[in-house]
């Protein structure tokens, strides 16, 4: 079983959908699908959006048995992209922060979103809503990371929480998974494991830019 929160590219409704519920087994990104099978294969799921009606289709992409991408609406350019989208972060995660652990704390890769719905090459508005650890955050501050001649490599909001007004940094990337950090704007190193999961640090010969939009 897949289950997941898709905001809708029509109306913009924010729900959770579940795929292949025959099967009890629900898998997480970074999740193997069967030990005896390491074939690589896209399987696509067609469902309506809960609010308006609008045809989402949402494609497993499976790499070597291994679960290692969503999307919705993708083009087949784009699923071959996201392959190159590595899962080594996210498997450390598993083996020292679960995913139960990581949306306790509000801190890390959410494993119950769309990816491609959360790169940084799209741009949140200021006070747009989102889903993430199955809350919803406001988006109250906007600011992109770019290099050398001005290249976006992410972008960093400051998101507030609609349920108890938790604060966090939501992290995009272009082909890294979404995350949440704590509002700390001056870590400049990791001394431990934790520490990563949750600081941003800004890399060396980068700069932060606020966007006013």
């Amino acid at each position: 079983m897949f289950n997941f929160y898709a905001k809708c590219p029509l109306c913009g409704g924010i729900h959770e959908y579940f795929f292949d519920t025959k099967n009890l087994i629900r898998y997480c990104l970074g999740d193997m699908i069967n030990k005896d099978d390491i074939s690589s294969y896209t399987k696509e799921f067609e469902v309506e959006c809960k609010t308006c009606n609008n045809s989402l289709i949402f494609s497993i992409v499976v790499e070597e048995g291994t679960f290692i991408n969503i999307l919705l609406n993708a083009t087949e350019k784009e699923i071959e992209a996201t392959k190159k989208i590595a899962l080594k972060s996210l498997r450390l995660y598993k083996e020292r922060y679960n995913s139960q652990t990581r949306a306790v704390r509000l801190l890390g890769e959410d494993i119950k979103i769309i990816p491609n719905q959360f790169c940084a090459k799209h741009k949140f508005r200021i006070g747009e809503f989102i889903m993430f650890f199955n809350k919803f955050w406001r988006i109250d501050e906007s600011y992109k990371v770019v290099g050398i001649g001005d290249h976006l490599y992410e972008r960093v909001y400051k998101v507030v929480s609609l349920h108890d007004e938790d604060e966090r940094l939501l992290v995009t990337s272009i082909d890294r998974f979404p995350a949440l950090r704590e509002v700390d704007w001056n870590a400049d190193y990791w001394l431990t494991d934790d520490e990563k999961l949750r600081k941003y640090k800004l890399r060396p010969g980068f700069s932060l830019v606020i966007e006013t939009e």
